[in-house]
């Protein structure tokens, strides 16, 4: 069962590589406000690009459209690439709205969102997940932000073929 999410701290946050992603954001940000995206380069990222998710934010209405999505996203959730966030449940999915409220806060805010949640999997264990949100400038573009979610099953899948409750209705 989702238990909604938790925001997390720097020093909160166990995921090596959501650690390395937010101290790789704030080297590139430097004393701007944001990091432009061409600052990030992805030789410099290959080791979390599986679980990095791109995401453009529209702003009248407030969504969230998934440009790209990393394969271990795609393995555990689904490929997200050309969706929105509010059409992947349905209007009674309290994750959506939560979801939509933390990428609002990472970009309102001008800075990341870290956070956690529990999701069930298919042979009733949980699964972990911690998370970022990452607001970009892209010139002359729709705003976006880079994400990444990083997965911990708890002790009962260890040693089984688990894997989550599917979240994302099929296009």
């Amino acid at each position: 069962m989702f238990t909604g999410i938790k925001p997390l701290t720097l020093d909160d946050v166990q995921s090596g590589r959501l650690r390395l992603l937010a101290e790789y954001w704030q080297v590139k940000k430097g004393g701007r406000v944001l990091p432009d995206r061409s600052d990030f380069d992805i030789a410099d990222l290959r080791n979390i690009l599986p679980y990095l998710l791109v995401a453009e934010i529209q702003l009248e209405p407030f969504r969230v459209f998934y440009r790209l999505t990393g394969t271990k996203v795609v393995e555990m959730c689904g490929d997200l690439t050309g969706r929105y966030l509010d059409e992947l449940g349905n209007s009674k999915s309290p994750w959506i709205q939560e979801g939509q409220d933390s990428y609002h806060q990472a970009w309102s805010s001008r800075s990341f969102f870290l956070g956690k949640y529990v999701w069930p999997t298919m042979l009733g264990a949980a699964c972990n997940v911690e998370f970022g949100i990452f607001p970009v400038v892209v010139p002359d573009r729709p705003m976006q932000c880079f994400a990444l979610e990083d997965y911990h099953f708890d002790q009962r899948s260890l040693n089984t073929r688990d894997t989550l409750v599917p979240f994302s209705k099929k296009k």
